[in-house]
């Protein structure tokens, strides 16, 4: 029936819909290659036999995989990203996906303090080697600084925050600065 509907139209039949990425997202899971994995200038990740997005383009897809709301495919994608464009957005996504992943406990309770530390030690990458990067708004216009929310993540997880200070002036604005005036 269909087909003669088609033919009578004049086109072909649509081809079968392809998985635009083909795997269960509930179901992945991170593997803890490395105690570096997620965190500039490590590339590890790239090494990961779990990574779904090993040599596949995600700059356009990152906000999608950032909407999905798993954090160990959040984890994987900015990863992947981070490792192939080490920037302060991709760094502070990871780190992100990985605090989330450890308050969410979705790696087994004997992973958990290494998944707490990778998070701890990611948003202090974003300190060190991303300090002044900033990210936007859906507007696209409105910019705002990842170094507080970085420095404020490594507290909220009871960690301590290595050669950096927090400080607000006089109009309430907050920066993070290096300490001993670097």
């Amino acid at each position: 029936m269909f087909i003669l509907v088609y033919s009578l139209l004049g086109c072909q039949p649509p081809e079968p819909a392809e998985f635009v990425y083909g795997f269960d997202m509930s179901t992945l899971e991170i593997n803890l290659l490395s105690p570096h994995m997620g965190v500039h200038p490590s590339t590890v990740v790239l090494d990961d036999p779990n990574n779904p997005f090993t040599g596949r383009p995600l700059w356009e897809d990152k906000w999608t995989i950032e909407d999905t709301g798993y954090p160990a495919v959040r984890f994987y994608g900015w990863a992947t990203q981070l490792a192939v464009e080490p920037i302060g957005e991709n760094q502070f996504y990871t780190a992100k996906a990985l605090d989330d992943c450890y308050r969410l406990n979705c790696v087994p309770s004997d992973q958990l303090y290494y998944v707490w530390q990778l998070a701890i030690d990611a948003y202090q990458a974003q300190l060190d080697h991303f300090p002044g990067s900033v990210g936007y708004l859906a507007d696209g216009v409105t910019s705002f600084p990842f170094a507080p929310l970085a420095y404020s993540a490594i507290e909220a997880l009871g960690g301590t925050v290595d050669g950096w200070i927090m400080v607000e002036d006089e109009e309430g604005n907050i920066a993070v600065l290096p300490m001993g005036g670097e």
